[in-house]
């Protein structure tokens, strides 16, 4: 509950949004794989970062 509850201060404070952080899973499943590849033609190698996402293991909570 409590990580629920500072996802949505996290989006009010950073977006002056709260709702963004229960938009956030379908808004990522949205990006195309072409939209990733243009997003990337305008990185500059030397401050290119990585992101991650993972799926939570069955049985386990984050």
């Amino acid at each position: 509950m409590l990580g629920r509850t500072l996802g949505f201060a996290s989006a009010e404070l950073i977006h002056g949004r709260a709702e963004l952080a229960g938009e956030l899973a379908a808004r990522l499943a949205a990006v195309t794989p072409e939209a990733v590849q243009h997003a990337a033609r305008g990185l500059v190698p030397d401050t290119a970062a990585v992101l991650e996402l993972r799926t939570a293991e069955k049985g386990t909570t984050r």
